[in-house]
């Protein structure tokens, strides 16, 4: 992580200065042209070089702090995201980097992701979501649970399979982790009260719901 003292925050701020006296008309085609070089840049670097991937991604925070309308700045890079060439759609350190700083829609690239994992049949794309659930809501809290449940409802079932194993899943293969990941994954969201739309791990369907059941009359006594 890049120290608060460092020079690049002066840097970042002398952007704002000029970005906030920048005439509107020119400061929105000046202020793309710089975002999607920035954009463009994190998918080029290194995974080591994480100093200037938080350079990147400071800058990339400084404009959608100075834009008019964040929720369409996020759903820009979002896009961008989601349309990036194939080479740079499992980028892990970019990807963290994205979710960490709130630049992207965190719910619509939980549906995108959950669209390549093919029912557990691209390897590298479930191993791809398996980190970043590790790292967004284990590891680190910086997206919720109930953001990710499309790519976890997938992610379960591609672990299902390999207790209930069926006909043409024979090319799935087996992904050391995935349950004990999902296991976390449901200790968090019982603490982010989501259990309810979690799916249920096979043959506890049951049981999670007369614990749900008690969490509510305990709440009701309660209050």
């Amino acid at each position: 992580r890049v120290p608060r003292d460092h020079r690049i925050f002066s840097f970042l701020r002398e952007i704002r200065q000029v970005g906030m006296a920048t005439l509107p008309g020119q400061s929105k085609d000046a202020s793309l042209f710089i975002v999607q070089h920035c954009f463009k840049r994190l998918f080029e670097l290194s995974a080591q070089d994480r100093l200037n991937m938080d350079v990147q991604l400071e800058v990339l925070v400084s404009f959608r702090d100075l834009s008019k309308d964040p929720i369409e700045f996020k759903k820009n890079l979002t896009e961008w995201v989601v349309y990036a060439p194939v080479e740079h759609k499992l980028n892990r350190p970019v990807t963290v980097g994205l979710i960490k700083h709130k630049l992207i829609n965190v719910q619509e690239f939980d549906r995108y992701l959950a669209s390549l994992l093919d029912m557990g049949r691209q390897s590298a794309a479930v191993s791809f979501a398996m980190d970043i659930v590790q790292e967004c809501l284990l590891h680190e809290r910086y997206a919720m649970v109930s953001d990710m449940l499309t790519t976890l409802d997938a992610l379960q079932k591609i672990d299902m399979m390999r207790t209930k194993p069926q006909v043409g899943n024979s090319g799935v293969p087996e992904y050391q982790g995935l349950q004990h990941l999902l296991d976390n994954v449901r200790m968090v969201a019982t603490s982010e009260q989501q259990t309810s739309r979690l799916p249920p791990q096979a043959g506890q369907g049951s049981q999670t719901q007369q614990q749900q059941q008690q969490q509510q009359q305990q709440q009701q006594q309660q209050q």
